[in-house]
């Protein structure tokens, strides 16, 4: 059986393969220079393949699929069920909508063929159980892509396992491809991007770009409101109880609940957990100095006996936080 696998993507992932195709360029690098490469210019439009199977079967366990790698698209997944041609070979065609040139593998079994697909453009592949053949558009490109591996999995091993029985044309691919990602990395930093992606982007790494940048927007008032109003609301039994910043003492973690130390108002609790809650509060004030502890850092009288001193309550700081305890005292230290 055979099956179209597609990746469903959110509008920002959309929006960032969109960015950063216009920032950088399509990666298609094409060695002999008569080879054209596609325009990075967005256009959105079918991008049509037909697969045919020339004297030639895949067998019942291998599983035939096309995998997309960058593509902002919609539709799938698609029937690719092999069916019969009018000269006697089988195959199946898809089509997909796209906005700019993607990379793609068609894949059987552990057979993995990179393709071009683009929007407006048409490509037929023919197999057989050894060879493929591209006619259409950007053939010449895709025939390259066989003679260089694009997208090498180095998840485990190590350099040298990759480059073990490549050619030199292969090796000095490798070369180039890793200096043009680190020129793009260190020309992303200068203009003070919050991370960069090499293509093509891995769904977790686009995860966790996209926390960085969730993170720092939550630091910044505009768009955080806590921050901007300097409180916050919790529940507490059946009632919403507002906390102003500058009454809070500390805050302590008992299990699935968080309890409010305030000054000059009665001690709140809600459910929660501190980790959550430091996210939210402006680090300038707030620092984690134990597990079960967050110390409003502007609040304290006295530290000693490795305790911070509200008054007549003190709270220990552990080892785990005593660096930063250190460099609050060297920050405000004359």
């Amino acid at each position: 059986m055979t099956q179209f696998n597609y990746c469903k993507t959110t509008f920002c992932r959309h929006l960032l393969f969109l960015v950063l195709a216009l920032s950088f360029g399509f990666t298609a690098q094409a060695k002999d220079n008569s080879i054209t490469l596609p325009p990075t210019s967005p256009h959105f439009g079918p991008s049509q393949i037909n697969v045919i199977f020339d004297h030639y079967t895949p067998g019942s366990r291998e599983r035939v699929r096309i995998i997309l790698y960058n593509g902002a698209f919609s539709g799938g997944p698609y029937d690719t069920k092999l069916r019969k041609n009018a000269d006697g070979t089988q195959g199946f065609a898809i089509t997909e909508n796209l906005v700019l040139p993607t990379q793609a593998d068609l894949k059987i079994g552990k057979r993995a063929i990179p393709i071009i697909m683009v929007p407006e453009g048409k490509l037929t592949i023919t197999l057989d159980s050894a060879n493929v053949k591209f006619d259409g558009d950007y053939a010449a490109l895709c025939t390259e892509l066989q003679t260089v591996k694009d997208n090498l999995e180095t998840s485990g091993r190590t350099f040298f396992d990759d480059i073990k029985g490549m050619t030199p044309l292969q090796y000095k691919q490798i070369i180039v491809d890793t200096y043009q990602a680190n020129k793009k990395a260190i020309e992303a930093y200068k203009v003070h991007a919050f991370d960069y992606l090499l293509k093509p982007i891995s769904y977790p790494d686009f995860m966790d770009s996209s926390k960085k940048v969730f993170e720092s927007y939550m630091q910044d008032d505009k768009y955080n409101p806590i921050k901007r109003d300097k409180f916050l609301i919790v529940k507490s039994d059946y009632k919403y109880v507002r906390i102003p910043f500058d009454k809070i003492l500390f805050v302590e973690s008992l299990k699935d609940y968080i309890l409010f130390h305030l000054e000059g108002m009665e001690n709140v609790s809600t459910l929660g957990n501190l980790k959550h809650l430091e996210e939210r509060l402006p680090k300038e004030k707030f620092r984690r100095i134990h597990r079960s502890y967050l110390a409003n850092m502007t609040k304290f009288d006295v530290i000693e006996r490795g305790k911070l001193i509200y008054g007549s309550l003190g709270i220990p700081i552990s080892d785990t936080f005593s660096d930063v305890v250190k460099a609050y005292i060297d920050e405000h230290s004359v």
